[in-house]
């Protein structure tokens, strides 16, 4: 059974994930879940980035293949088993950290790191 989790998504159009920048959309955000995001790192140890890189996200739990997936751009993703946190999470929604790379006329989205919704 598919578990469909709905959030706004939108999307991050970087050309790396080394460009992080605040926009100010968390301008007001508690500096405790600052500090908390920017602290966040997937499995292999490597950051995720910053509060304004990480975007809510529309999730499913495939069972097929035991995997989340994330829709970006209109189409499912699969998540990359290294980049789900374990962590308990803080904001209770899904929240999913991605960027996109041109290859030739292709985009393909890197989901650099994804949070679990709170009973993820």
């Amino acid at each position: 059974m598919l578990v469909l989790i709905a959030a706004a998504i939108s999307f991050l159009h970087l050309a790396s994930a080394a460009l992080a920048r605040d926009d100010g959309r968390h301008q007001n955000a508690d500096p405790t879940i600052k500090d908390w995001i920017r602290g966040l790192t997937d499995k292999d140890g490597n950051g995720c980035c910053d509060t304004a890189d990480g975007y809510p996200a529309e999730v499913e739990w495939d069972n097929r293949v035991g995997r989340y997936r994330v829709r970006i751009d209109g189409q499912w993703h699969v998540v990359p088993y290294d980049a789900v946190l374990e962590t308990p999470n803080r904001l209770g929604s899904p929240m999913g950290w991605y960027y996109q790379v041109q290859v030739g006329s292709q985009t393909i989205f890197r989901i650099k790191c994804f949070l679990p919704g709170a009973g993820g």
